[in-house]
């Protein structure tokens, strides 16, 4: 969860400062495609992964992942 709150923070501090600094506003994308499942043409579901992260939220992330082991 302090991952996720990290990585979150992070992301609107990078969006803050964009104008100050444009660098910290850049964007990297990691994804997995959506793929669809049928079982027995009874259940049918597509599964799929997208997370847009900047700078300062990867950094966000590590501070959080860093302070939840600390506690």
């Amino acid at each position: 969860m302090a991952l996720l709150i990290g990585a979150f923070a992070g992301n609107l501090l990078g969006e803050a400062l964009e104008k100050w600094i444009p660098l910290l506003a850049r964007y990297g994308d990691l994804s997995l495609e959506p793929r669809s499942f049928r079982l027995l043409n009874l259940l049918h579901f597509t599964l799929g992964f997208s997370l847009r992260i900047n700078l300062v939220g990867a950094l966000g992330a590590l501070g959080g992942l860093f302070l939840a082991r600390r506690i």
